[in-house]
């Protein structure tokens, strides 16, 4: 589905953070439930930033969720009967190494070993004992989640000049100016990224990423673009053209996109005389 973006200014993009509960058999608390209602009960600006994407059971296969789909920006609620277990600090550091800004919450009836998240530099947003009462910890699930999504759009704003992604086990941080476009490949949850410098296969989806960064623009259901790096658009072919000899093609849907592209690049570039011209079906830029 193609983006929108006519009436939108960058810093009015919603950005969606994914929400997601990994449940101990061993603690007796349907967090599941405890969780969803905390969303439910958010003011509408908050609810819908907020996507609940699952409930897992076994920590590895939400690991390996988190990792195929690059998830970045998470909010993960966690139970544990160890703290230092495996659903526990232990799941929460490996999800640190996939999620750099994820937000950690723990439900826990080892409350007494808190301290070993600090030991271990695991920053959690809250420490939730699972022995209270339950509406104690729904208000506590409550505030958790407005916190986690407070925190997220901060570190968006903080972070939105840097472009994050993942080739494999590595992650890597890249310039935004210097992203080019974002394509898929043959591969699943597999994308190819070029940059000014080069070209990278990386991992996730184009929707990912389009909803991570709302300053690149979907100009076809296989392709993201950095209107920065935008030298000549051909309104003929539908070819796009970009800085580094690359070029991809616009869908015929995309071009309320196109049009919003070259509205905002004309208006930046009115400024610098000369910069801009149409010649014969074609915007080019110098």
């Amino acid at each position: 589905m193609i983006m929108d973006k006519m009436s939108l200014c960058l810093g009015d993009v919603l950005m969606k953070y994914s929400v997601f509960v990994c449940e101990d058999p061993k603690i007796k608390l349907d967090l599941y439930h405890l969780v969803k209602l905390a969303i439910t009960i958010q003011e509408d600006i908050i609810h819908e930033k907020i996507s609940f994407d699952g409930v897992y059971t076994d920590p590895n296969k939400l690991l390996d969720h988190i990792e195929q789909e690059a998830v970045n920006y998470g909010i993960y609620f966690l139970t544990t009967s160890i703290f230092a277990g495996k659903m526990g600090l232990e799941l929460a550091k490996k999800i640190k190494l996939i999620d750099a800004s994820a937000q950690l919450i723990l439900v826990t009836d080892d409350i007494s070993k808190v301290y070993l998240a600090f030991e271990n530099n695991v920053e959690l947003l809250d420490c939730i004992s699972s022995k209270q009462p339950i509406y104690k910890i729904q208000e506590r699930l409550n505030d958790a989640v407005l916190s986690a999504v407070k925190r997220q759009d901060l570190e968006g704003k903080r972070k939105q000049t840097i472009f994050y992604y993942r080739n494999g086990q590595c992650a890597y941080a890249e310039n935004l100016d210097n992203i080019v476009c974002i394509t898929t490949t043959t591969k699943p949850h597999r994308l190819c990224l070029e940059t000014l410098t080069g070209t990278h296969e990386i991992n996730g989806s184009l929707q990912q990423f389009a909803t991570a960064y709302p300053m690149l623009w979907r100009i076809s259901q296989s392709c993201l673009v950095n209107d920065n790096n935008i030298c000549l658009i051909d309104l003929k072919s539908h070819k796009v053209l970009f800085s580094n000899g690359e070029f991809e093609y616009y869908s015929k849907r995309a071009i309320k996109v196109i049009r919003e592209i070259l509205r905002r690049r004309v208006a930046k570039k009115s400024s610098f005389r000369g910069s801009c011209r149409y010649v014969t079906n074609c915007f080019l830029w110098k």
